[in-house]
């Protein structure tokens, strides 16, 4: 049975930016909600699959912002579990606008990690713990999302620093990762920022940042398009490329 999880949901002030339209990293803490309904509507949601050890690990997301919403619009958010591709457990998103266009969609990539060895749990001991086939067959994105791959001679260079704090983590005790997007919006400047906003998004999630911990960005431009890297202790944290667009 074709199936998603659905509900209207009108965007509070704080999601937005001074032109009131939604911030790029408000849709992924959107996202991230989604994700905790949808594993649950599913039976398969971290409570529920702690007992057998294992964790969900968010890998790979990419969103693209076909138009923004406006402050205090009200949209459908929907997501659905799009069943296995290799190691990875796919989940797609959607925002659907009042006049029904799609206005935000997005596409996500999850592993399941062992709590013991904090390795990749193969799918052969998964039976009866976690749903593999396709709650929905539909693509949110013409393309999964993609490792992030710097373009050939790319040089980076350093883009500042921030310190892992409080108000980062969130219940798993890490950074959580839709700060990672704010994290690399605040590393381009202002007067850029103000005139224009990202049509796409990707992030790779490599590494946990723990409070305490300090992440220096490193920032490479192309035309429109930033790669901005996270490193802490030796480790990529993170990866995101960018591509903006005149508001």
């Amino acid at each position: 049975m074709e199936e998603k999880l659905q509900y209207p949901y009108r965007i509070p002030c704080y999601m937005f930016d001074r032109c009131e339209q939604l911030r790029p990293a408000a849709f992924m803490d959107m996202a991230q909600d989604l994700a905790v309904y949808g594993s649950e509507q599913l039976q398969f949601d971290d409570r529920q699959i702690k007992d057998h050890g294992i964790v969900w690990i968010l890998a790979r997301m990419s969103v693209r912002y076909d138009s923004y919403p406006r402050r205090y619009d009200t949209v459908t958010l929907q997501t659905w579990h799009r069943g296995l591709d290799g190691l990875f457990f796919i989940r797609d998103y959607q925002a659907i606008g009042p006049n029904g266009n799609v206005m935000v969609r997005g596409t996500s990539s999850w592993i399941l990690m062992d709590l013991a060895t904090r390795k990749v749990v193969r799918s052969d001991r998964l039976e009866g713990i976690i749903r593999t086939t396709p709650q929905c067959t539909e693509a949110a994105m013409p393309a999964l999302s993609p490792k992030i791959v710097l373009p050939q001679g790319a040089v980076m260079t350093p883009a500042g620093e921030h310190r892992v704090v409080f108000s980062d983590v969130d219940y798993n005790g890490h950074a959580n990762n839709a700060k990672y997007t704010s994290w690399a919006m605040d590393c381009l400047p202002l007067e850029y920022l103000w005139k224009k906003q990202p049509s796409d998004i990707t992030v790779n999630f490599n590494h946990e940042a723990y409070p305490g911990e300090t992440v220096s960005f490193m920032h490479f431009q192309n035309a429109d398009t930033h790669f901005i890297e996270g490193l802490s202790d030796g480790h990529q944290v993170f990866i995101c490329r960018m591509t903006f667009r005149d508001r």
